[in-house]
């Protein structure tokens, strides 16, 4: 059994004396016999059969041995780090090459940060150029749409906004198209209201027409409001023209009242003492043996018209 170890441990120790050599004479692993067997940017060291950077390309920076470089692991090929330079070339349109710390620089005018503008401006770095913070502003057009340049500063044009404090007290501001719209309840025209309504400048409010409501107080004393057709409607028992009223009576225009014809009536009271009303055709006659005058009595008679007398209002023989 032991030698059978030993037999297994010798196999082992001349496997690893092959695999040795075989990777030092570029047969396995990362040695080569030519510029074939190297990635692109590698040719074949024949002497050591090991790969080698070719003149001009790099595996990292280490093979750059220029701080100002740095390894494109792309291409291999060493090239200057962001902002670095050697001349006016390898900065950007806007930029010169300060060639004693060889950094890119901003041109007069054009800045790379914030820190090179003033305090009320801000670089922008599609530009390079410094302009006015947002809400500062030089010209108009340095403001929004809706803005013009008031003092250096953007303000909302009269009746557009960017907020709720730039409209009126009965406006709010919509945000989304920057107009000031009237709030609910509050109106800026016609409109804002229903059609039965118009808007009270003084107020903002919307108001019914004349003769439409939205509550009683909207209507006349002797009105109501009917609140599903929003007009005003008249309270039972009261007029306001003749033809609100039945064919015997009229509209009493002070008290928008139906008051009984003269002649008519709704009952005896409405009549004269001497008649009674007959309410099939509402008209007051004269009641059998009476009279209001002398033209109601028989040839030889008059009517006594005196209210005072015992006949009165009857037919009695005339005494001349």
């Amino acid at each position: 059994m032991k030698n059978r170890y030993i037999g297994l441990l010798m196999v082992a120790l001349l496997g690893a004396i092959i695999f040795i050599s075989l990777i030092s004479f570029g047969c396995v692993g990362s040695g080569c016999k030519s510029d074939d067997d190297c990635p692109s940017y590698m040719k074949c060291n024949i002497t050591s059969n090991t790969c080698i950077m070719r003149q001009g390309f790099c595996g990292s920076d280490s093979d750059c041995n220029n701080e100002l470089e740095t390894c494109n692991m792309d291409t291999h090929v060493c090239t200057l780090k962001q902002g670095r330079c050697y001349s006016d070339s390898d900065c950007a349109v806007w930029q010169v090459c300060n060639t004693a710390e060889n950094y890119c620089l901003p041109k007069p005018g054009y800045c790379m940060d914030n820190g090179q503008c003033g305090s009320d401006e801000q670089c922008n770095l599609e530009t390079h150029k410094c302009g006015p913070k947002p809400g500062v502003c030089y010209s108009d057009y340095d403001c929004e749409s809706w803005q013009y340049c008031n003092n250096n500063r953007c303000t909302a044009l009269e009746g557009r906004c960017d907020s709720t404090m730039d409209c009126q007290p009965w406006e709010r501001c919509n945000t989304t198209n920057n107009y000031c719209y009237a709030r609910e309840g509050f109106c800026n025209n016609d409109l804002d209201c229903n059609d039965w309504e118009s808007c009270d400048y003084n107020t903002h409010r919307c108001t019914a027409l004349e003769g439409r409501c939205n509550l009683d107080y909207d209507c006349e004393s002797w009105e109501m409001c009917n609140k599903e057709k929003h007009t005003c409607e008249l309270r039972r028992g009261y007029c306001n023209t003749n033809k609100d009223c039945p064919n015997y009576e009229t509209c009493s225009y002070s008290s928008h009242r139906c008051t009984i014809k003269q002649g008519y009536c709704e009952s005896n009271s409405d009549c004269a003492v001497w008649q009674a009303c007959d309410r099939s055709v509402h008209q007051c006659y004269t009641k059998p043996g009476w009279c209001g005058s002398n033209e109601e009595c028989n040839y030889n008679q008059v009517c006594d018209t005196n209210p005072n007398s015992e006949t009165a209002y009857r037919c009695i023989n005339n005494q001349q």
